[in-house]
């Protein structure tokens, strides 16, 4: 650590990041994956989560939307926030870039107040 000048800090508030809470006024979308996780072809099934990420000025929030085919990010976000902002633009973002066919893509995320939101 000497030797690459880095140093530990100490005595510093640990972060606890906010977690995703579920609505109990909303109801969520019906388990249709039902932990299903293969596809046959692109564009099938994508999965979306939250997590969060510490980086040298702050802590962020990251969503991601992976295609179940291939395993990729096909769409992603980071935000200070866990506002429903956050997913939205990460399902944009995977929409714009791989354009798929609404009527033959499932879209499965946890029960979360981002994914359950009226927005």
């Amino acid at each position: 650590m000497k030797k690459l000048r880095i140093r530990c800090k100490v005595g510093q508030k640990a972060f606890r990041p906010t977690t995703t809470q579920a609505d109990p006024s909303k109801r969520p979308a019906a388990n249709i994956l039902d932990r299903e996780f293969t596809a046959t072809a692109p564009n099938q099934k994508w999965v979306t989560d939250i997590t969060d990420l510490a980086t040298s000025a702050d802590w962020v929030y990251l969503a991601a939307v992976i295609d179940q085919f291939s395993r990729k990010v096909v769409g992603w976000s980071v935000s200070q926030s866990l506002a429903t902002d956050l997913v939205q633009a990460a399902l944009k973002d995977a929409i714009e870039k791989r354009r798929p066919d609404g009527s033959q893509l499932l879209h499965h995320s946890d029960r979360g107040c981002q994914y359950t939101s009226n927005a």
